[in-house]
């Protein structure tokens, strides 16, 4: 699963909206509006979902300055009809993090809306973008509250397999249209930022030097050069 980032995956996402030509951003699980502000600045329309009135009003505070951004308060296994209503024909890009994760956040003592979420999304006929996530919420029983996630199975035999491709990347679900561009861009992604952090290891360099591979180091210093420079834009804390 790769190092844990905390929030979404900024350069991912900016990445699949080029690939996939997407305008639209929809995510559920507001919290504090933080996520929504950024993605307003590069998406054209943001719609977010929060359960909590607590959270409606912070958030509220936070997004009333982007006109592009609509806030709605409610469960968003039920609001998200309204959303995909609302942009019939379009794309979208998901990011799915609906659960109670503590404080005045909604969502006590009740399953996280995922599920519900993934297949209303799958019974449309666009292909879109979706991120769920707290990946190790699927994989393990890690989450503030027991039973709270479904498995990674039951979660993977909601997705249509014969539109979509799943992958697990840091602590993200990633569930892409499974055309060539598609599965190049993921695939540029997890190596840059999974394949270049094993080259910030020890052990690694170690190793080239036992085998002779001072091509090996070489290269991975340049490559470390490069990652310095936009690591710290892999994700944000949202």
């Amino acid at each position: 699963m790769g190092l844990v980032f905390e929030g979404i995956p900024v350069e991912l996402t900016a990445e699949l909206k080029k690939v996939n030509k997407i305008d639209c951003f929809v995510e559920t699980g507001t919290n504090k509006g933080n996520t929504a502000a950024w993605a307003a600045k590069i998406f054209e329309k943001v719609f977010t979902i929060e359960l909590s009135p607590v959270y409606v009003r912070l958030a509220g505070q936070k997004l009333r300055k982007y006109d592009n951004v609509e806030l709605l308060e409610g469960d968003s296994a039920v609001m998200l009809d309204e959303v995909l209503k609302t942009n019939s024909g379009k794309r979208c890009f998901f990011w799915l993090d609906a659960h109670y994760c503590g404080k005045e956040t909604g969502g006590f003592g009740e399953k996280a809306p995922v599920l519900e979420e993934l297949k209303k999304i799958m019974a449309t006929p666009e292909n879109h973008c979706i991120l769920i996530d707290d990946a190790r919420f699927f994989n393990a029983p890690l989450s503030t509250q027991r039973g709270e996630y479904p498995d990674i199975l039951t979660l993977a035999s909601v997705i249509d397999s014969s539109r979509y491709r799943l992958f697990i990347v840091d602590d993200c679900v990633v569930i892409l249209p499974s055309d060539a561009e598609n599965i190049a861009a993921i695939h540029k992604y997890v190596w840059k930022y999974d394949f270049l952090r094993a080259r910030k290891t020890f052990s690694f360099y170690w190793y080239a030097l036992k085998t002779g591979n001072f091509k090996g180091i070489a290269v991975a210093f340049l490559l470390l050069l490069k990652l310095y420079k936009y690591k710290d834009k892999s994700s944000a804390d949202y």
